[in-house]
């Protein structure tokens, strides 16, 4: 069969910022012209007649306007998810920008199109593609004869669009065909008919596609079946051995498991539990997490009470056993000096029932816009947050050898976290690693100074990478004779911790997140 090949423009990089326009309900007449009337010669209306019954719809279209049926509404919304999902894929191979971020500014601009629904399913189709991207890179480029990676970006994320279509998900060539043609821009409406003979093809051939093999060139073949950069699956290799790089991998491309944990200042388990039952959720206890609870619906939980009350926070289930490791006490004085947007730090208040003060700072102001909001919503009143242009001048006139607890859950590759950030895999580059190990230093270092006689310095990391954890903290102590690593801890927590003392979750051994955590006490 002969492939019709697309002409690539690079008028497709302008894709990623357009408004969606809300679906018109006024019904194209029969001349195709977009207007409800036709036009006399005479400049007057033309009188329509017909025949028998006129057929009436009482059908009330709740989002899309001009929906003939609720099935006419989910097929307009599934439309629109895959129209959105290509603008944000385009804008993230022309920028780079977090997917999270595109994912929570386009929800912004189009909150009218969108249902909580809609919302998860535009989630899951962008983190899909880039969690795949380099396997369906592969298929299309097979089908095509041609490196797909090459094209322009308009069209490479329009052939994964459709390749996830057709591969991962299995959707029928009919359902790809109406999925692609509609989420391709109007101005670019040649391409529909390359990617119709593509999708043919494709899924005509795709069992016949073969995936590289590992016996052949181990580290090339797992890059393509698992969609890992060649680089970190060397490093993996190298660390983990063949089989629990496999693990890993497979753990990275699962359908998220998404946890919250109550809020103790305002709930309670069992409340929270009949509370989300009785809207429709499913719900049930973590595993680890002694506050944890997984749940379904996501997208859909943020608009209830529960949430908008505060009754319990989004949180992953190992950064819920970190902040649980680090064992706050009532009275004490806990320095968050990485937090974030502030999840740790109100698992902190709550931990030490609002006692004692919780100083939360970070040096990225922008995270930190909503913390203040957070808290009061969350019921915390010992928490106090330094802004970071004053934070630093602040810290060294009060908190010189204070606190009871410094923690330092610093910037980090975050490579253990691409099961929520697959983005990270294709925005991370190998010498990043080095640039990022000697900021954490600087960090550890600096906070150091706060800490009390027989406190503790809590050093953190989402990431499983030697070079940002346990030689970070190497290199510390190597230089501070006035530390030592804390190695014996509460045996509940023995499962994570390794044969050296480091606080360890591995997604291959754990089935979560990556996380790790070492505690280092002032004896001098």
């Amino acid at each position: 069969m002969k492939k019709n090949k697309p002409k690539h423009t690079s008028s497709g990089q302008q894709q990623g910022s357009g408004k969606r326009k809300r679906i018109s309900n006024v019904a194209p007449s029969a001349s195709g012209h977009g207007h409800g009337y036709g036009h006399g010669h005479g400049g007057g209306f033309r009188k329509h007649r017909h025949k028998g019954k006129q057929k009436i719809n009482l059908y009330e279209a709740k989002i899309y306007k001009g929906a003939l049926s609720s099935a006419d509404e989910d097929r307009l919304a599934e439309n629109t998810v895959n129209k959105i999902a290509l603008q944000i894929l385009i804008e993230f191979d022309n920028n780079q920008t977090r997917a999270d971020i595109l994912l929570r500014n386009y929800i912004r601009q189009n909150h009218k199109l969108l249902t909580g629904r809609e919302k998860g399913n535009l989630s899951r189709t962008v983190m899909n593609v880039l969690k795949w991207r380099m396997r369906l890179d592969y298929y299309a480029s097979k089908v095509l004869k041609a490196d797909v990676t090459r094209f322009d970006p308009l069209m490479r994320n329009a052939y994964r669009l459709a390749t996830l279509n057709a591969t991962v998900l299995s959707k029928s060539l009919d359902k790809c065909i109406a999925l692609s043609d509609a989420a391709m821009p109007k101005e670019h409406g040649n391409f529909k008919q390359p990617l119709r003979e593509f999708l043919k093809t494709l899924v005509k051939a795709k069992s016949e596609i073969p995936l590289p093999s590992r016996q052949k060139d181990i580290i090339h073949a797992l890059a393509i079946i698992f969609s890992h950069p060649a680089w970190l699956i060397e490093r993996w290799i190298e660390r983990y051995g063949p089989e629990n790089t496999e693990k890993l991998c497979e753990f990275n491309n699962e359908e998220n498991v998404f946890t919250i944990r109550v809020n103790t200042l305002k709930s309670d388990e069992l409340s929270l539990m009949s509370q989300l039952k009785d809207q429709g959720f499913s719900i049930k206890k973590s595993r680890y997490g002694s506050f944890g609870f997984y749940v379904s619906g996501l997208g859909e939980i943020y608009s209830t009470n529960s949430f908008k009350n505060g009754f319990f926070e989004i949180q992953d289930e190992a950064s819920q056993l970190f902040v649980e490791w680090c064992n706050p006490k009532n009275r004490d004085l806990v320095l968050d000096v990485c937090a974030g947007s502030g999840g740790k730090t109100i698992f902190l208040s709550a931990l030490m029932n609002n006692t004692g003060k919780v100083i939360a700072t970070d040096t990225n102001a922008g995270v930190m816009e909503d913390l203040a909001e957070r808290i009061r919503q969350a019921g915390c009143s010992n928490v106090e947050i330094l802004h970071p242009d004053v934070a630093m001048d602040q810290l060294k006139e009060k908190f010189i050898s204070q606190a009871d607890k410094v923690i330092i859950d610093a910037p980090c590759s975050g490579l253990g976290t691409l099961s929520k950030n697959p983005d990270i895999k294709w925005r991370l580059l190998p010498e990043d690693i080095g640039r990022l190990a000697e900021e954490q230093k600087s960090i550890l270092e600096f906070n150091s100074q706060f800490v009390a006689q027989g406190g503790e310095l809590i050093y953190a990391t989402c990431t499983i990478n030697p070079e940002e954890n346990e030689q970070v903290v190497e290199a510390f102590l190597s230089a501070h004779s006035d530390f030592e690593m804390i190695k014996e801890h509460d045996p509940k927590y023995n499962f994570f911790i390794d044969e050296r003392g480091y606080f360890y979750i591995l997604p291959f051994k754990h089935n979560m997140s990556g996380f790790f955590g070492c505690k280092l006490k002032r004896v001098n």
